[in-house]
């Protein structure tokens, strides 16, 4: 008999903003959800309006969650 292990990683306290997932809203959020603009990629972490794309809006949204802090 074998057994099948399938890590989950489960968070309770997703941070707003928090696009690369290390716990803290900063520059590199906003680095990375540029390029995610540029490079058209989609990560539902990413898309804080929830419109189910990445643009520019996005990243003004991220702004004003970091300058709100």
């Amino acid at each position: 008999q074998k057994e099948l292990l399938f890590p989950i990683r489960l968070s309770s306290s997703l941070l707003a903003g928090d696009v690369n997932s290390d716990g803290v809203v900063n520059i590199l959020d906003i680095v990375l959800l540029f390029n995610m603009v540029l490079g058209d990629e989609y990560n539902s972490l990413a898309d804080l309006n929830n419109d189910g794309i990445i643009n520019i809006l996005d990243v003004v949204l991220l702004v004003n969650i970091i300058l709100d802090r």
